[in-house]
């Protein structure tokens, strides 16, 4: 009788343990689905983004707003020098979605494109077709999120990179 008892205990807590198992499984899967459609809604809207800036044309000045082909209430631009965790905190983002904070130096950007406290596009300040421009005084004046109200105006000039043209998107301050 003891050794039934025994041997019930032990079936129970295999099935407990076999059941905890199985639910961390499928909250796994749940977990990485959802980052990949995220991730993938992210690139999408980031390369329609620089598709737009790929097609503006030298002398052009524009705001950032009126190019950006997706719905958003809060940009954040932050140089490299941050860390992964202060850029979370000050966005409110899980760090799994910004982009891997290595060897960071003085030209790399990034740009990070929320709706209603969710990130939806995230993008460096330069690639091959691309390049923001900002004076060092933008990344001290700009503790806060940007919205579509504020003047981020830009002057879009033509310069030669590598083999190819590149469009410089130079922020143009208010007078």
């Amino acid at each position: 009788m003891v050794n039934d008892m025994h041997q019930t205990k032990r079936n129970i807590w295999k099935l407990v343990v076999l059941f905890m198992l199985l639910l961390i499984g499928i909250m796994g899967v749940f977990w990485l689905r959802h980052w990949k459609v995220n991730n993938q809604i992210f690139e999408r809207n980031a390369q329609d983004l620089i598709s737009v800036i790929e097609n503006l044309e030298e002398g052009q000045l524009i705001t950032l707003y009126e190019i950006t082909p997706f719905d958003w209430d809060s940009l954040y631009v932050f140089e490299a020098y941050y860390g992964a965790s202060y850029i979370s905190e000050r966005m409110g983002v899980d760090q799994r979605y910004l982009f891997p904070i290595h060897n960071a130096h003085e030209h790399v950007i990034y740009l990070y494109f929320l709706l209603d406290g969710e990130l939806v596009a995230r993008m460096l300040g330069q690639e091959e077709s691309y390049v923001f421009v900002f004076p060092h005084e933008f990344f001290l004046m700009s503790t806060d999120a940007f919205t579509p109200a504020d003047p981020l105006a830009f002057s879009i000039e033509e310069q030669e990179w590598h083999s190819s043209t590149r469009n410089v998107l130079r922020f143009v301050e208010e007078d």
